[in-house]
């Protein structure tokens, strides 16, 4: 009888003890003297991970917006019960951004040699980014994206001959597929060095691991970033994946079969991979300063995957808009046509820069729709907040969100409208820094 009254007492009582546990972990920002959105319910403010279709940029968005309103410089929100900082006033984002001291953690693991994803400039902190960092920054100044232009054109001459022939046989177009499948090509090209000097089986096997990642559920995707951010350490445990299962060991496979190939019929080419053999040559001299297999690994696949899913995503947008603003998309060519005539109706990188319009067109579709709509901090040691008495505590986690930004009524007028103007040198001059 006693031990009947026990697992009831333990059945009645529990419950109740966690209910006041996830009531006071969301008294945490009230606690703290700052603004807070309100907890929609037991999972803080994200709703349910497992069944809500609302993806987190939209939430932090949202939070920013409503933290905006109340005319505070920053607040909080809460992923479950795990608090996280949104800074509002753009001054505070700069600060945060500029103070890697205090804030050098993305809030991603990286759980060893086999994590390759999570070994790239992104996911790693403390001395393996400044080590990594100091390594990488050279591989994207402009001189060096110039090289790649060339092998970016040549791609297009394929998508072309796809257009042409579907639109000649009277056939509807995908343009998200065939964006798609240019920026496959683009990145096999450029990050890969895939071409006649590879065999067709590795083009088809690249192209295959390109189109798993496009097909990847997106909900996972969205799951593995909430665990990630909510809870860094079990998702270091439980080795939480973006990826499809195999394609880390597949991808290195492919690097490792190119770098090898060059190196015995001593081919070289203007291509990320081949940027990288040349500063593995460079650091040898220096042991602190190699660069080794699982880095180039980590790096080739931040390449692939943003540099297919980003652009594909982005000159998606930009179509879309063009296509609803007829206006627009007429000036965009007639500037193009303009500045390939002034360079013997060629298109070069030098005639791609000068093109003003065409820059201001992309920035409004990056404004509107920014690839990255958020990003994330970890306070890695107590930050005082400038001009305020809060001090942020280690470990916090730190959201700040482009998205919001870059929809905030303030600094774009009537912002979901699309409106190049914008970026134009008068206008752009109007705004604060960080939003030009």
């Amino acid at each position: 009888m006693l031990l009947i009254n026990l697992i009831l007492s333990v059945v009645v009582f529990l419950p109740v003890i966690f209910l006041l546990y996830i009531k006071w972990k969301h008294n945490y920002w009230r606690r703290k003297g700052i603004a807070y959105v309100k907890p929609l319910s037991f999972w803080g403010n994200t709703e349910n991970p497992f069944k809500t279709s609302l993806g987190l940029q939209h939430i932090v968005k949202e939070a920013y917006l409503q933290l905006k309103h109340r005319k505070v410089p920053h607040g909080g929100i809460y992923l479950f019960t795990k608090p996280a900082y949104i800074p509002v006033d753009l001054e505070l984002v700069k600060h945060i951004l500029l103070d890697s001291q205090y804030f050098r953690s993305y809030g991603f693991s990286h759980s060893g040699k086999n994590d390759i994803p999570n070994a790239n400039l992104c996911a790693v902190d403390g001395d393996s980014w400044n080590n990594t960092r100091t390594k990488l920054t050279s591989l994207y100044v402009c001189s060096r994206m110039k090289q790649l232009f060339d092998s970016v054109l040549e791609c297009g001459g394929p998508m072309i001959h796809n257009i042409d022939s579907r639109v000649k046989r009277g056939r509807s177009l995908d343009v998200k597929d065939v964006m798609l499948s240019f920026a496959i090509d683009v990145i096999g090209s450029c990050a890969l060095g895939l071409d006649s000097h590879n065999s067709a089986d590795t083009g088809e096997k690249f192209k295959k691991y390109g189109d798993e990642l496009s097909c990847t559920n997106s909900s996972q995707n969205s799951l593995s970033s909430f665990i990630k951010l909510m809870a860094p350490s079990v998702a270091k445990l439980i080795h939480t994946r973006q990826a499809p299962t195999g394609l880390e060991a597949s991808l290195i496979n492919i690097i490792k079969k190119i770098l090898n190939d060059r190196k015995i019929k001593g081919i070289s080419r203007n291509d990320f991979i081949q940027l990288f053999i040349e500063l593995e040559q460079e650091s040898q001299n220096n042991e602190q300063q190699k660069l080794t297999m699982e880095q180039i690994a980590a790096q080739a696949y931040v390449f692939f995957v943003n540099g297919f899913e980003a652009p594909t995503a982005a000159i998606t947008f930009l179509l879309h808009e063009l296509a609803h603003n007829n206006v627009i998309q007429e000036q965009v060519r007639e500037e193009i046509r303009a500045y390939m005539k002034a360079h013997n109706d060629k298109l070069t990188y030098d005639a791609v820069m000068e093109m003003k319009y065409l820059d201001q067109v992309i920035n409004e579709t990056l404004r509107k729709y920014p690839p990255i709509p958020y990003f994330n901090r970890v306070c890695i040691k107590p930050y005082k907040v400038p001009n305020t008495d809060v001090t942020i505590k280690e470990e916090t986690l730190i959201i700040v969100s482009s998205l919001g930004i870059q929809r905030d009524p303030e600094y774009y007028p009537d912002p979901d409208k699309f409106d190049p103007r914008r970026f134009s040198d008068e206008n752009k001059q109007t705004r604060p820094a960080g939003t030009r």
